[in-house]
């Protein structure tokens, strides 16, 4: 607790000196008796009263530096007008959206457009189409543009609600803000601009966590109409969750679980009940998210062997030292210069690993000053933070410590390959034995990529950066908390010039697969048809990401539809015919077969792999002579009507005059 003495805060000792007692003579209500006198604090490690220096910068303090970090982080997702985050993802979502609009105008549910005939489900980032398609599908059409804006809605939401899980945490509003701008900024985050609904899921965690903060406040104080308020807010909360983003769930499951466990083991005021209530209630709506999803998307991920997760594993290298392309260090020729190929697991285990040089002094700063009772011991909120940080540091490491344990025998594009992806136990530093984790426990199995678990680590590591800031500010030694305050956002914002670059590559990717292909496909079937798109060159992605905007500007009925999951899920209602065309088995017989028996109305080829084409740094085109001849040597010859275009090569039964039957 700090005492003002001639404008100078005085740290009182913990357990030494009893706190002030509020106005009516009883304790302070942050004052609590543990065994042997020891004081134990819910909210966060420090508190505001009798801290004016905190009160005076007030408002105008928080509102400026709110209106600054909120606008940096909006540019640094490339989310204000102009920009644009990820090809793959705007258009993916427009193009979800506006089939969800479409299939609800013609009397249908769901997404009839592509994934035909049983309609594509929505494996994440359902909750973001619904609210494009009904803020802009008015006219008929969502654009990227369109989906860019509710992203940026969302982003600001989960702004807000980070900057109040922060306050609570530190004790000081100017903190909060501070702490959800270091959130938001780190790489862990902005890196997952390729990801759209996941980084949505992920930048949203603090506020999933602050929903139940409330309700075990809520249920402590004895309010029950505000505690079932929340409780149902929870259950819906976790719902969207969930339909947003199947990481974000998990992390902010296991975050809050940690949260409500430890204060059930620790009681306030001696009485369990209040947190027993509210840990059954999270467990009890997490339950209920996953059973509706189960509903909506039956089956789940088959479990990866333990080579995978190696591979996918966190090297600690990258931890210590920071990427050049993912910071300022990069403007100034610092940092790791390690490409996506040359990881075991990919690009996915390279996004904003680092911890940071600010977080390390922070860490350092604030066990000296607990441990010389300078400062008081974190409180519940912040403990649970720091040990879900822990834990999920350690998972994110795989079933093998590596340390500079990286390749050099892949290209970009045949590190896509799943057996680029399987790193074997010789080639790691060393064996954690750690490899049952993830065969065997729920949801870690499930989660495959394991450099996200860092998103928990970066979490912690705010809190820790946040705490150490105010108690260098109420020590009086505030330019040195400016300066850590300033070096933590340094090591947090991105490269400007990588922003704009990746911004413009996004927006000349989307503008071709959109308005280019899109609109090429669009004029070469009618809307209504049922379509095959049946890629025909050598190494083919079964990964379709381009089919649904295809389909959705054609409003066209297409078998293909994009994501590995969602085209699991639509095989089994497949035709058998169609299913052994798109495995090209007997591809000639298997489509004439579909034209004979009415399953298909036209079959596209493109001239591009539907999965390379959404990538901005992907400049693979695939042989045009090539894929003509194989088209020729499937279906050449009499019965079927074949029209070659720019970007496609469209088959259809020979129904025309003069087409030779």
């Amino acid at each position: 607790m700090a005492r003002c003495v001639h404008g100078r805060p005085r740290i009182r000792r913990a357990g030494i000196l009893p706190r002030r007692a509020d106005a009516r003579g009883g304790r302070h209500p942050g004052w609590h008796w543990h065994v042997g006198l020891r004081r134990r604090y819910e909210g966060g490690g420090v508190d505001e009263r009798g801290t004016g220096q905190w009160r005076r910068m007030g408002a105008p303090a928080c509102w400026g530096l709110g209106l600054v970090l909120l606008l940096a982080v909006l540019a640094a997702y490339k989310l204000l007008p102009g920009q644009l985050p990820h090809a793959q993802a705007m258009i993916g979502d427009a193009a979800y959206a506006q089939c969800l609009h479409d299939t609800r105008a013609a009397g249908g549910e769901g997404c009839l457009g592509f994934g035909y005939p049983r309609g594509a489900p929505r494996p994440f980032g359902l909750p973001v189409n619904l609210l494009a398609a009904s803020l802009f599908a008015s006219d008929g059409v969502v654009s990227p543009g369109e989906v860019r804006t509710v992203y940026a809605g969302i982003v600001g939401l989960a702004f807000v609600l980070a900057a109040l899980l922060f306050r609570r945490v530190s004790g000081s509003r100017v903190a909060g803000v501070l702490g959800a701008g270091l959130y938001l900024l780190a790489p862990a985050l902005q890196q997952q601009s390729s990801f759209a609904a996941l980084q949505l899921g992920l930048a949203l965690i603090p506020g999933y966590l602050l929903l139940d903060v409330l309700l075990l406040d809520a249920l402590r104080a004895g309010r029950r109409g505000r505690a079932a308020a929340l409780a149902a807010l929870v259950a819906g909360v976790r719902v969207f969750a969930l339909f947003l983003d199947g990481y974000s769930f998990l992390f902010a499951a296991v975050l809050s679980t940690a949260y409500l466990g430890l204060a059930v083991l620790l009681p306030r005021g001696g009485s369990r009940l209040p947190a027993v209530l509210a840990l059954v209630t999270h467990v009890a709506c997490t339950g209920l998210a996953a059973w509706i999803y189960a509903r909506y998307l039956p089956g789940g991920l088959a479990v990866m062997p333990v080579d995978f997760f190696r591979g996918a594993g966190v090297d600690v290298l990258t931890m210590l030292a920071p990427m050049q392309s993912q910071s300022l260090y990069g403007a100034l020729g610092l940092g790791l210069d390690i490409q996506p190929e040359n990881s075991w697991g990919g690009r996915a285990s390279l996004l904003g690993m680092f911890v940071g040089y600010s977080a390390m002094v922070s860490a350092g700063l604030l066990a000296w000053a607990i441990a010389t009772r300078r400062a008081r011991r974190p409180g519940l909120l912040p403990c649970a933070i720091l040990l879900t940080g822990l834990a999920a540091t350690l998972l994110s490491l795989g079933p093998s410590l590596k340390f500079n344990d990286f390749r050099h025998d892949h290209t970009r594009v045949s590190a896509l390959a799943f057996s680029a992806y399987l790193m074997p136990e010789a080639a790691a530093t060393a064996r954690l034995h750690s490899g049952w984790i993830y065969q065997a426990v729920p949801g870690i199995r499930n989660a495959r990529v394991l450099g996200r678990w860092q998103v928990l680590a970066r979490l912690a590591l705010v809190t820790v950066t946040l705490l150490a800031l105010v108690v260098l500010w109420r020590s009086g030694k505030r330019w040195p908390a400016v300066a850590l305050a300033a070096f933590a956002l340094f090591e947090a914002m991105p490269d400007p010039r990588l922003v704009g670059e990746e911004s413009r590559a996004a927006s000349d990717r989307a503008d071709q697969v959109y308005r280019v292909h899109g609109g090429e496909f669009a004029r070469l079937v009618q809307p209504g048809e049922r379509v095959l798109l049946l890629q025909m060159h050598e190494g083919a992605s079964g990964n379709e990401f381009a089919a649904d905007t295809f389909c959705a500007l054609a409003r066209a009925h297409c078998y293909n539809t994009g994501g590995d999951k969602a085209s699991d899920a639509i095989r089994a209602a497949w035709p058998d015919e169609i299913r052994a065309a798109i495995e090209r088995r007997e591809v000639s017989r298997n489509v004439r077969e579909a034209f004979g028996k009415g399953l298909v109305d036209v079959v596209v080829v493109p001239h591009f792999d539907l999965r390379l084409v959404v990538y901005p740094w992907s400049d693979d085109v695939p042989d045009a002579a090539g894929i003509a001849e194989a088209v020729d040597a499937a279906f050449g010859g009499a019965g079927l009507d074949i029209r070659a275009a720019s970007g496609f090569t469209v088959i259809r039964a020979c129904t025309a005059p003069g087409c030779v039957q």
